[in-house]
Order: C-alpha cells, then structure tokens, then sequence
C-alpha cells in the first residue's frame, strides 16, 4: 500500500481500483488494454450452429468448467469451443468435463488446445460469442479488466460476461452481455439472450475508445510533465 501511495502518477486497468485505494482523480487514468481492431477475415462457419467461444487460461477460477457445464441447458444448434492452456490436472478435470455434457447429446463441446497469433484471430472470428465466466468472487475480481473481453470485442464477436463492478463500470459496458449468478444454468440462459439476428459490431466501439484512450493518455502526460516541471522549480529555490 505504502509503495502504491508513493507513486506520481497511475495507469489503471479498471475503475475500481482508484475508488478502492482513494486516488486522486488528477493523478491516474484508466486504460482497459490494447483498443485495437483485427481486419476481418472471411472464417465465418456455414453450419446451422452458433459457435460460443470461451478462450484463455484454463484456471477454474477463470470459470472454465462453467463454461462447458452450460451446454447441458442449451439446445442443439449450439456448440462451445474452449480454447486456452492449463496444467495437466486441470487439463484432465476439463476434458472429463467435456466428455461428461456431450454424452447428454444436446449442444455440442470442444477443447481446441492452444491457439496462438493469425490461428487465434481466425478461430475467434470464426465464432459468434466470446465468453467472460471468471469467479465473481475470486479476489483479482477488483484489480484487473480481464483481456479476453477486448479479444473478442476487436474480432467482431458479441460477449458475456459475469456481471461484476469492473466490467459493469468499464468503458466498454454498453456494448456488452450480462449474467448475474455463476452457475451454468444462468450463463446457458445468458447466452440464449443475444440476439444473433441484429446488426452488431463491437470493433467501431472498440476504434472509438482506442481514440479516446489516445486523447486521454496525451492530457494525462501533459499534467505529469506540468507536475514534474512544477517540483522541480520548487527544488531549485531550495
């Protein structure tokens, strides 16, 4: 706490956090991660099924195992890909996990392996929607933005996510789907909500706030050089 107080100046990945440690608002600004958007690539499955996709490390906490147990309450057009790494305990329980829900022969699950630079962007954007399942009460819950939400924002994809304050207050809320209660039963009827017949795109939302993140990064350096320049002339009278 002591170090983080001593500080100049802050680049934040949420909102909470400057709320949590009582920083001034002229001394921090809060920047999710990287605004960019991939070009669309011509991917797209032509099956009859809508391709959910849950990509990133395969912690439990990370909500992983909900994302494959909510295929037991959705219908058969629909098919969950998982796509990340983990240890291989984790990697055994997941995979007894997948193999548990597809012989219920309703949507189907897949685990896709590690998936990495133009094979990673493909795969995503051969998708419809990104899943955010992480443990709502899990304690990084408060101090970090989780990257995947931009992943799959800048690769055309519709996300869920657990509705927690650091989503829920981000930048990118408006654009976004929501479940309320981790459990697979929520996130199958979140998943059912989206619309997958109207016009979406959360890449021009994602180009938008990469200006505005730029604009915000440019006066944020602007008042550090204006604060250095102002403590270094109060060193001098010294």
């Amino acid at each position: 706490m002591a170090l983080l107080k001593s500080a100049d100046a802050y680049i934040f990945p949420s909102k909470i956090m400057p709320e949590k440690f009582h920083i001034n608002s002229k001394k921090f600004v809060v920047i999710h991660g990287t605004y960019s958007v991939e070009s669309m690539r011509n991917v797209k499955k032509d099956d009859h099924y809508i391709h959910v996709v849950y990509a990133g490390t395969l912690d439990p906490r990370k909500g992983s195992l909900e994302a494959v147990a909510a295929a037991e309450y959705l219908p058969e057009n629909y098919w969950i890909h998982i796509c990340g790494n983990g240890s291989e305990v984790v990697l055994e329980n997941l995979k007894n996990a997948i193999q548990k829900v597809n012989k219920l022969g309703k949507a189907k699950v897949s685990f896709e392996g590690v998936l990495v630079g133009e094979e990673y962007i493909d795969f995503l954007q051969s998708c419809d929607i990104g899943l955010c399942t992480q443990d709502p009460t899990a304690s990084f819950t408060d101090t970090s933005f989780p990257s995947k939400i931009l992943s799959y924002l800048s690769n055309g994809l519709r996300v869920l996510a657990i509705d927690i304050p650091a989503i829920r207050n981000s930048d990118v809320v408006d654009i976004l789907f929501f479940y309320q209660e981790q459990n697979a039963k929520e996130i199958a009827n979140g998943i059912l909500s989206i619309d997958m017949k109207s016009r979406y795109d959360g890449r021009e939302y994602i180009n938008e706030l990469y200006y505005q993140s730029k604009r915000k990064l440019e006066n944020f350096n602007n008042r550090i050089v204006s604060v250095v320049l102002s403590v270094k002339k109060e060193i001098r009278k010294f």
